[in-house]
């Protein structure tokens, strides 16, 4: 379908169907389109298959478009708890996590987000004291004594 669109040269549709192929993650229509007739390529197409966790598809974007990845991506990563696309954006693209990263890792008790912030140095003890607060008034045992363990100053 997406070629017999193509074939007929319908540019309102074809332009939709490529920001509804980032946002679903089809990385082969996303190619398709992109090699073959589309030309938008921005950060905010970055950002759009951050936020919706379809990590292939913005390495994919990030190297053959030549768009550098924006804060957007890391925060639409993190609110979603992306964390394989959280760690790529913070290698690749140098791009640090927002502060409510944290908020949202203990109150889901997101173990796995939690240990790559605190590896990777983006853990604020300011916040930690706020998130520890936030864990007691909400009881969540594992993560309060993770908090315990790795802050005992909260």
């Amino acid at each position: 379908m997406v070629k017999w669109i193509v074939a007929h040269r319908y540019e309102g549709i074809i332009s939709e169907a490529f920001h509804n192929s980032v946002s679903t993650g089809h990385l082969d229509v996303v190619k398709f389109l992109r090699n073959t007739f589309v030309d938008e390529c921005s950060a905010r197409v970055i950002d759009t298959a951050a936020t919706n966790g379809h990590l292939e598809l913005v390495q994919w974007l990030y190297e053959s478009c030549g768009e550098r990845c924006s804060p957007a991506a890391m925060a639409g990563a993190a609110k979603n708890s992306h964390v394989e696309v959280i760690k790529w954006l913070s290698n690749v693209c140098a791009l640090k996590c927002p502060t409510y990263v944290m908020m949202n890792a203990v109150s889901s008790g997101n173990f796995e987000m939690l240990q790559f912030l605190k590896k990777s140095g983006q853990l604020d003890c300011r916040s930690v004291t706020t998130e520890g607060i936030v864990a007691v008034l909400d009881p969540q045992e594992e993560v309060v004594q993770w908090l315990t363990e790795n802050y005992p100053d909260v």
